[in-house]
Order: structure tokens, then sequence, then C-alpha cells
């Protein structure tokens, strides 16, 4: 039988040779062989038929001592093969590396070229270049080469620049030339773009889960897209990694506590805590009680996991969940990754340093959980995260993206969805608005706004009314703290040691960002004046004499001293003429 070449594009057939000279072909799809054709494949048979895979020998000096240069990189093996192979082709011969490759720049810019034919991706060149220059700058620590020849320095200082020239192309072709929270907030996604899911989708699941909590009839395909929409509050809402999300256990979720009108969430395996608002917990409770046990089948054993896939075994495609939900509303997809780093650039630009330490710590980042202890960690600093990120996301729907409802089979949300019903809504738009107001006065009557005023959770009104609360009382904190320190800057002990007179433990600035952020006082044009006389000069009036009632001479100091060329106002004082005196 005739062997098929596995490289020609247009074969569909691959084959593999036995000792005993036998060949089966193993036919493909087109469509799969073609989509072989174009991955990375086809660029490694491009670089070995190239000759760009030939590297110098793992014992080389040079490559032994640059390995153990780098060995804190981890991927410091990819680093030495890479500056092998670009060596190996600069220097054809030899077993070991010779330095006369730093003034081979024509052949540096061939071997670019070469990868370049090769199909290979501008990410992968990139990393190439900075391999060549992780090596030229290890050389320059080698004493031993600078010895043998005088000009080695200036060589290797050409070279770098050479290797920063020709990275520039590559930088642009692979667009790294701006970076990723640049990109985000000039013309990028928006946090409300990202979210827009939770949006759109709101208005069916809360029918499936008035039905669910009514013990109606629900199809499974509605309660798989409940559980969709389950895990995309968490992602989506409170940008928890899938994995942790994935990790969740009953015992956790079972373990749940309420601190000012929101629910508190706590993995602890990464000790990690969110804080749900009344209306998502509800969602994922109803999703524990009436979808999740339907879930476990009888034979099978349930490990204590939250979110269980279909089969009963414990969720691992949480990404697939999101992507699933956002296909069914036609939504362009959001990956968890992506609206994390939304998030970051959002915060970046609009919050102060004391918030973004908050916010990585709410979303798990490593970095932040090793410079806080879990004993620092408090579920009230939790509440005040979420109500930042909350009032970062809200939704406000655009004309230019009106608001889809796919139609879901539901019994009694039919009236719900139909237009009917929206338009009825909008007419009572500014009726509810209304309500909103007084519920929000009552509140304030209730739970008044002051330095040390505090709230309750269960005296049932709506959870963003405690958000809302929690902004104006910490607001009004700053100002206070603003106004105690107006005419001087106060030390971050000071203002420590304020805040604990107060018995402020949570909802309060940070003394370091009042200090950080001190401006004196501006002062009113009457106050100006004032101090052009009053203030701390460098020297005094000159003393006046004169007689008093009883003939004694007397000598009358000034107060207070001016500095030279001060103006000074004295308003009791009558000019008189030289006519006048006589």
């Amino acid at each position: 039988m005739e062997r098929v070449p596995t490289s020609l594009p247009h074969s569909s057939a691959q084959s593999e040779t036995f000792g005993c000279g036998l060949t089966r072909v193993r036919f493909l799809p087109l469509c799969v062989f073609r989509h072989l054709a174009q991955s990375n494949t086809t660029v490694m048979f491009n670089m070995q038929n190239m000759g760009l895979y030939k590297k110098f020998p793992p014992e080389a000096t040079v490559l032994t001592g640059f390995q153990s240069f780098i060995v804190h990189i981890p991927n410091c093996q990819q680093q030495v093969d890479n500056a092998s192979r670009m060596l190996r082709y600069l220097q054809p011969s030899g077993s070991d590396v010779s330095m006369d490759f730093l003034v081979r720049s024509a052949e540096t810019q061939d071997f670019l070229d070469k990868l370049k034919e090769a199909h290979m991706a501008p990410a992968t060149v990139l990393n190439y270049i900075k391999s060549m220059i992780r090596f030229v700058l290890y050389l320059k620590t080698r004493l031993e080469f600078a010895a043998e020849d005088p000009d080695f320095d200036r060589k290797c200082e050409a070279y770098l620049n050479l290797l920063k020239a020709l990275k520039k192309p590559v930088v642009k072709a692979h667009g790294a030339w701006k970076t990723r929270s640049d990109v985000l907030l000039q013309g990028g996604r928006s946090l409300q773009s990202c979210q827009r899911l939770l949006h759109e989708a709101k208005n069916d699941m809360r029918a499936i889960y008035r039905t669910l909590l009514q013990k109606q009839h629900v199809s499974p395909e509605e309660k798989l897209l409940f559980r969709y929409y389950c895990v995309a509050i968490v992602i989506l809402q409170h940008f928890q990694k899938p994995g942790a999300l994935e990790g969740m256990t009953v015992t956790e979720w079972l373990s749940r506590k309420t601190v000012a009108g929101r629910v508190c969430v706590t993995f602890s395996q990464q000790g990690v805590s969110f804080a749900l608002s009344q209306e998502e917990a509800a969602m994922l409770e109803q999703y524990f009680l009436s979808v999740r046990p339907d879930y476990i089948y009888t034979n099978a054993e349930d490990d204590g996991t939250f979110f269980l896939a279909s089969r009963g075994r414990p969720l691992k495609g949480t990404t697939n969940d999101l992507s699933r939900l956002h296909a069914h509303y036609k939504l362009p997809n959001v990956t968890s990754q992506e609206i994390r780093r939304v998030v970051k650039a959002v915060v970046a630009a609009s919050c102060t340093e004391e918030q973004k330490f908050a916010v990585d710590l709410y979303m798990g980042r490593s970095a932040a959980l090793n410079r806080a202890p879990s004993r620092t960690r408090t579920l009230d600093s939790t509440v005040t995260t979420s109500a930042l990120l909350s009032s970062l996301g809200r939704y406000e729907p655009s004309p230019e993206s009106p608001s889809v409802h796919l139609p879901l089979t539901c019994e009694g949300s039919a009236e719900e969805r139909s237009p009917r019903a929206h338009k009825r809504t909008r007419e009572e738009e500014e009726e509810e608005d209304g309500r909103g107001r007084r519920h929000w006065e009552a509140f304030l009557q209730r739970f008044p706004v002051t330095l040390s005023g505090q709230q309750r959770a269960d005296a049932g009104f709506p959870s963003h009314f405690y958000d809302k609360w929690r902004n104006l009382q910490f607001c009004q904190r700053r100002e206070y703290l603003q106004s105690k320190y107006s005419s001087r800057c106060p030390t971050v002990e000071e203002v420590a040691k304020e805040i604990s007179e107060q018995g402020w433990t949570a909802n309060h600035p940070h003394p370091e960002d009042v200090v950080s952020k001190w401006r004196a006082a501006e002062k009113t044009p009457g106050e100006s004046e004032r101090g052009a006389i009053g203030g701390e000069t460098g020297w005094k009036l000159a003393s006046r004499t004169f007689v008093g009632s009883r003939g004694q001479r007397r000598r009358r100091r000034p107060a207070r001293t001016f500095k030279p060329s001060q103006v000074i106002v004295i308003s009791s004082v009558t000019q008189v003429s030289l006519e006048d005196t006589g």
C-alpha cells in the first residue's frame, strides 16, 4: 500500500509504517485534517525541514552556566533551548558556543525571518528574542570573556540594542504595545456590558424561582438554565474564580452568615469570602433545595460538592455553563478571566489604595491573600467591598442594546414576559419610584445616618438600602476626620487613635488614606487679611514711647511680629496732611 504523506494539506489520510513493512492508513474527516494542518504541527514540520530545531549539545559549558543563571525562572529549560537553537543557526559548526555571534547581525535578522516563514506566531518569536536577551545579559556577568576581549562589553551592548530594535516590529505584530488595562479602558468591554447577562436573564430566572418555590413542575432544561444562572451570579457578579466555585461544598453553604443585610459565604480552602444580596442568596438556596437533589442518583454517593453536574458528579465546567447561558440569550461570551481583568482596570482607575487591596482580597488574588493573614479578614469588610463592587457594576441598558428575553416554557410565567406586561411596568415606573422614595425615607427615619449609627438586617427593607446607608455613613465619617484636622496634617497614629476613640470598627476611612489625602482648608478673605497681620514673622515693630497720665515715660512693645516687606493694614490710623498740622 502506498504511503500517504501527512504533510500535504490536501490529504485526508494519516499513515504509520510497522517494522514488517506494512502500512496502516487512518482516514480522517477533511475538516479535522485541515484543522490539524493549521495547528502547531505544521509549524513544527516547517521548523524541522528548515533546520531550525538544531541545537548545541546540552553539556556545552556556556549553556549549562546559563541554565544555572536562570534556574529561578519556571520555564528555564525552554529559555535555554530557544537560545541554543538561535546560537546554532548563527554558528552552524562546533560543539561549544563562540562569542563571534555578537557581530553577526545579518544572520540574527535572517533567523527571525526564517521563524516567520515557518508560520510561527509572533508571541513565540518574541519568546526567542527574550531568551537571547537574557543569554547576552548572562554573558556580561562572566568576567573571563571581558578579560579575553577588552571590547567584549561594547559588543554585548551593541547586540542587545540590535535585539531590542528587532523586537519592536514583533511586539507590534503581537498587539502588545498597549497594556490590557489601557485596551479595556479605551474602547474595550465595560463592566456593565460584561454583566449584561445577569440583567437579561433576571426576569426569566425569577419566574423559575417562583415556580420552584411553589413546588410546581419545572422542566429539566429550565433547571439546567437555573443552575447556569446561579454559577453566573458568583462569577459575573462577585468575580470569584471558577476553581473556587467548583470546590464549594454544602458545608460552606450551610455555614453562611448574614451581616448587615448580606449573606456571606466563605471558601474554607482558599480563605476567601463573598457577600450575596438577599435575592441572590435566595436563588442559590432554591437551587440547593429544588435542583441539586435531582442530580443525585440513588446509586451515587454525594461527596458534599455544592454544584453538581447533571449526572451527579462534581461540576467541573463552570466556564462552559457561562458560555451556554450567553449563547441561550444570544449575547457575546464573557469569561471569568476577562471580567476579572475589567474589574481590575475599573478599580485601578477609580478607587483608593485601600479599596484596591480590599477588592483583591474579595476576588481571592494570591498577592493580597499572602499580605493579609486570615485572622485580619472580617465579614464587615467583605460586605463593604461587596457594596463597592455592586455600585461599580450597576447595569444601565442603552438604546443601542435593547433587552432580549427568550421565551421559556415555565408554567405561569407567560404573562410576565409578554409585551403587554412590559408596557404596563413602564407605565407604573413613576409610581414605583415614588414608593421607593417613601420606603427610603422610612428607612432613614428608623436608622438615621450618624457617625455612630447602626442598622439591623432584619428590618425588612431592600438590601440596596443598607449599601446606600453604609456609603453615606462612610462619607460622613471621612468628612468628620477631614474637618477635625483642617489646620494641620495629622499623623497616622493620631487618626488611628481618633477612630479608636469613636469606637468605629468598620466602614471608616483608613488612617493612611486620610493622611495621604489631607489638604489645608481654604481661608476666607477676612481670614487672609488677619493672617497678613498676625502671622508668625521675622522681626518686630519699633517700640513706641509715650507719656502716661501721671507723666511717666512708658514703652509699649507690639504683641505680634511681622516679616520684612509684609503689608500691614492698621484700620484705626487716620492720615493727616502737613497743612492740617499747621
